[in-house]
């Protein structure tokens, strides 16, 4: 049981750096973003 509750530990945080660095690429190149919903 501790060893799962490991592996869901591990799989939360890689979820936070993942999160983390898609919105530090969204805010770097929101215009790029927004250009791109203008289009639509």
């Amino acid at each position: 049981m501790k060893t799962s509750n490991k592996k869901t530990l591990q799989i939360i945080l890689f979820l936070i750096i993942a999160i983390s660095l898609l919105t530090a690429l969204i805010i770097s190149s929101d215009t790029i973003h927004f250009g791109v919903y203008d289009a639509h």
